[in-house]
């Protein structure tokens, strides 16, 4: 263990990271996990801004904001659990390589990672029901006018008989 992580940073290799301590076969510790987060908010500190957010139509921004968040919360979370757990003594002494976060933080984690690229999956799933229901609504709104229209014609050919209101 301890391998230094050499993935680019972007979200994919976020979310390979955190599936990889999700699924335990990852050959890196949870302190280098930290430090590449550290290096990726550095890389993608304009999100911190939160002026990207009128972007967030566009899925590649959507993702990076959300990794941009999450790798915030890992080192967040990963100084948190250090300070609460060592003194500044112990931390000084301790091999920070054998530190671990709880399992759940990851998975909830990789679960927003997973959310964020799935937006554009759900985006287009809405966009072809929201154009199936307006496809149903002209058909009904052409079928609507077609049989008024014939109706009209019966009325005045006398195949129909009675007042229409």
């Amino acid at each position: 263990m301890g391998n230094r992580i050499t993935l680019d940073y972007n979200a994919q290799s976020l979310r390979f990271l955190l599936e990889m301590i999700c699924e335990k076969k990852n050959q890196f510790t949870h302190q280098d996990l930290v430090y590449w987060c550290d290096k990726f908010v550095i890389k993608y500190y304009k999100y911190e801004e939160h002026s990207y957010i009128e972007d967030l139509r566009d899925q590649k921004i959507k993702e990076e904001a959300t990794a941009f968040q999450v790798a915030q919360n890992i080192g967040w979370q990963w100084y948190v659990h250090i300070a609460q757990h060592y003194t500044p003594l112990e931390v000084v002494q301790a091999d920070l390589n054998t530190v671990q976060l709880p399992l759940e933080l990851f998975q909830s984690w990789y679960e927003q990672m997973n959310l964020s690229r799935n937006w554009e999956e759900v985006f287009e799933a809405r966009y072809e029901e929201k154009q199936k229901e307006e496809t149903t609504l002209s058909r009904i709104k052409t079928y609507g006018r077609r049989r008024k229209r014939d109706i009209y014609k019966e009325i005045e050919e006398g195949k129909v008989e009675g007042q229409f209101y």
